[in-house]
């Protein structure tokens, strides 16, 4: 049995992860990425509490939408914060239209979530099924968000690490979505609501992060065929610091008088050998 050609395209089919390009992340825009995930969570907290007191219909679809842009571009931004964290050796350029459709499924799916979360009571079926589809919404976002990375690499996942890339993004849906109501019963009468709220956004922020990252742990690059990478030898570099090193020293009017044409000294040369040549011919 084959696989098609599309999968042979899309998964790590035939070939080794250690012929991968090697790849590594910036820590510093690692947590950027978590700061930036978090305070969209806040926002997307802020937009449920007060979509769960409206019951005006309108109103309530204004705030909801306004919520799910909030929350969606949010996970967007966060999503391209974690790719500029991925390094490789390699330039990495971002295909504009591509990167533009990707914030329509990470908008859809936080619409979903705060219209599963923004209500006073949940049932476990309505958490379920809302998880799930924000967790396929953010998985889709993630990988159309990868395919529009232009490299000079072949982007391929691994079968396994994506499907649990998957079942992750939607079990921390599932949990990220119980987060205002579980802090809300841990916190009650002990702290303020923004104090609930901030630490909701931060168990929130750190689920949209994990899933960015567990799904990048699938992913590998490889070199084009054809196309090698440049690669440093130092036998080539040895060589010409040894030429440059070994070249006799020039003399020491040449020294004080600074820089000169290299046919200018060739000139003086044979000048000074044709008047030597003179003397023996006792020619003047």
């Amino acid at each position: 049995m084959t696989l098609p050609a599309t999968l042979l395209d899309f998964f790590v089919t035939g070939a080794s992860t250690a012929n991968a390009l090697p790849s590594r992340f910036n820590y510093a825009l690692v947590l950027t990425s978590y700061l930036i995930a978090s305070l969209a969570s806040y926002e997307f907290l802020q937009f449920a509490s007060r979509i769960a007191e409206l019951r005006h219909s309108v109103v309530r679809f204004a705030w909801l939408a306004a919520g799910a842009v909030m929350m969606g571009v949010g996970i967007w931004a966060m999503h391209f914060v974690g790719m500029l964290a991925y390094v490789l050796p390699i330039p990495i350029a971002y295909d504009f239209v591509s990167t533009a459709i990707s914030v329509v499924p990470a908008i859809l799916a936080a619409a979903i979530a705060l219209h599963v979360v923004a209500r006073p009571v949940v049932s476990t079926r309505r958490l379920v099924v809302g998880g799930t589809l924000m967790g396929a919404g953010i998985g889709a976002m993630h990988y159309v968000g990868m395919q529009a990375m232009s490299l000079n690499a072949l982007v391929r996942y691994d079968p396994v690490l994506f499907a649990t890339s998957i079942v992750a993004a939607v079990v921390l849906s599932i949990l990220a979505l119980q987060v205002r109501f579980w802090v809300s019963a841990k916190l009650a009468g002990r702290h303020s609501s923004s104090s609930q709220e901030i630490v909701g956004a931060l168990i929130l922020g750190f689920a949209v992060t994990a899933m960015h990252y567990i799904a990048m742990a699938s992913t590998f690059c490889f070199a084009n065929p054809g196309n090698e990478p440049f690669a440093f030898d130092a036998k080539i570099f040895a060589g010409v610091a040894t030429h440059r090193h070994c070249q006799p020293r020039p003399p020491d009017g040449d020294r004080r008088g600074g820089f000169r044409p290299p046919h200018e000294g060739r000139n003086r040369y044979a000048r000074a050998s044709g008047r030597q040549r003179g003397r023996r011919d006792g020619t003047p």
